[in-house]
């Protein structure tokens, strides 16, 4: 199951978002998983005041910020359709410094099904 992506904008409404398109074959995706994204600093450094670390700059990168789930308690169930394609779209705010990742994913811990990071121009667009 690919998961793929495109920037929309609704232009009536000024907003950008993403438009989701699931492409495959969904034999062996579980009607519990579902779509999530994932929005996360790029990179992070931090210094360390104190502690075995004191004194250094840590670097740390791909830190999640927000978690959100897309699909209904309904699951992948209302994401199939008759072709196995699906589009969905939806808002979300990129800050700077910050990217995103769409997932499907069986719960909140369990297996990944397919994933994808949003587009670089979702990422540069924000401000």
């Amino acid at each position: 199951m690919a998961v793929e992506h495109t920037p929309a904008e609704d232009t009536a409404a000024g907003e950008t978002g993403l438009r989701i398109q699931l492409a495959g074959e969904p034999t062996r995706v579980p009607d519990s998983a579902h779509l999530w994204i994932a929005v996360f600093d790029i990179e992070k450094t931090t210094e360390i005041p104190t502690g075995e670390n004191h004194d250094k700059t840590l670097t740390s990168h791909h830190i999640v910020r927000q978690y959100d789930q897309l699909t209904s308690s309904a699951g992948f169930t209302e994401l199939t359709s008759v072709d196995n394609n699906l589009e969905l779209n939806h808002q979300v705010e990129i800050k700077e410094g910050q990217g995103c990742a769409v997932l499907l994913q069986e719960g909140t811990l369990g297996t990944i099904y397919g994933a994808a990071y949003c587009p670089d121009s979702v990422w540069k667009q924000a401000s």
